[in-house]
């Protein structure tokens, strides 16, 4: 029952069509303050419910009430609790875990809204600094996977974070801890928000190429399948980004133009590993393995086809020996 109020609740607030969507957010804030208040605070307080499903049912109504609400500098108590509960001592694992979750989909959610104003840069801060925290070497592995999680959901959010560089350098030292953790499933939704930052802030790679080169390689070779699958998928998602900006550059070039962002080549810089790494996963096929499934082989052929799209010509010595 609790979870279907809350399912209800939120689908108040959602509509595929943006001016559905509008007319369902200014029918919450004409609400009267009191009424609001009161729903606000028995959905926000059931975050903090002994049962699962009550706490991920809360946490997607609550962020859907928060991205109509936090960019006009409304509910200071949604961001109050959900910091308390990640920081304090008191508050049980699950309950940490179900506060991440939340303030990842208000991030993801307000993100998603073409017709908010601009977030007060004090909020967004907060709320980054939450889920960074979160993400900690000293934390449990169920509270990082969840801030792992939440970042991943929350990339396009931060996206005036990732312009300043003190601030992406945290955020990208946190992601890169976590692609090291021992739990899998951390791993997992590290490479996940790296695979993210490729495809999000291309231009802001270069000075961590090197050290998410390392990583990715290492993972493609050693790491469990779940790991490796996204390993692959950051070069891929590279390579696609690298055509894009080629393409952009020849355009730009023949009408005499400066092209606004430039392709840096990390894939043709990476020929020399990432092809016989990629050739000998290829030959790692899985006889069990269904005919349609996704699997290293497949990631990988996909993977050498977008290489060979994006620099051409120059696969062919190093794939040649192949």
């Amino acid at each position: 029952m609790r979870q279907l109020a809350g399912i209800h609740l939120k689908n108040l607030f959602v509509a595929k069509e943006d001016s559905l969507q509008q007319a369902k957010h200014q029918a919450w804030m004409s609400m009267d303050a009191p009424a609001r208040a009161g729903i606000k605070s028995i959905v926000l307080g059931t975050i903090a419910s002994p049962q699962a499903i009550a706490r991920h049912t809360a946490g997607q109504a609550c962020s859907e009430i928060a991205a109509v609400e936090l960019p006009y500098a409304q509910w200071p108590e949604f961001l109050d609790t959900l910091m308390r509960n990640v920081a304090s001592p008191d508050q049980p694992n699950p309950v940490k875990e179900a506060s991440l979750e939340c303030l990842g989909f208000t991030c993801e959610r307000i993100a998603s809204l073409d017709q908010a104003p601009d977030m007060d840069p004090s909020t967004t801060d907060r709320m980054l600094t939450a889920i960074v925290d979160g993400i900690r070497a000293d934390r449990p592995d169920s509270i990082r996977f969840s801030a792992a999680t939440a970042l991943r959901n929350s990339l396009l959010f931060t996206r005036k974070n990732m312009e300043i560089e003190a601030e992406r350098n945290m955020i990208m030292k946190a992601i890169c801890e976590a692609a090291q953790s021992p739990a899998v499933n951390v791993r997992t939704a590290a490479f996940e928000c790296i695979v993210q930052i490729a495809f999000q802030f291309y231009d802001k790679l270069g000075e961590y190429m090197q050290f998410i080169f390392g990583l990715t390689t290492t993972a493609m070779q050693n790491d469990e399948e779940k790991v490796a699958l996204m390993a692959i998928e950051f070069w891929s998602t590279v390579c696609e980004e690298e055509m894009d900006l080629i393409d952009e550059e020849m355009i730009c070039q023949e009408n005499g133009e400066q092209p606004s962002r430039h392709c840096m080549r990390y894939v043709a810089g990476a020929l020399d590993k990432l092809v016989p790494l990629l050739t000998q996963i290829m030959t790692k096929q899985d006889e069990d393995a269904e005919d349609d499934a996704w699997n290293l082989s497949m990631a990988a052929a996909t993977c050498l086809s977008l290489i060979s799209s994006t620099v051409e010509d120059a696969i062919v010595p190093v794939i040649t020996p192949f």
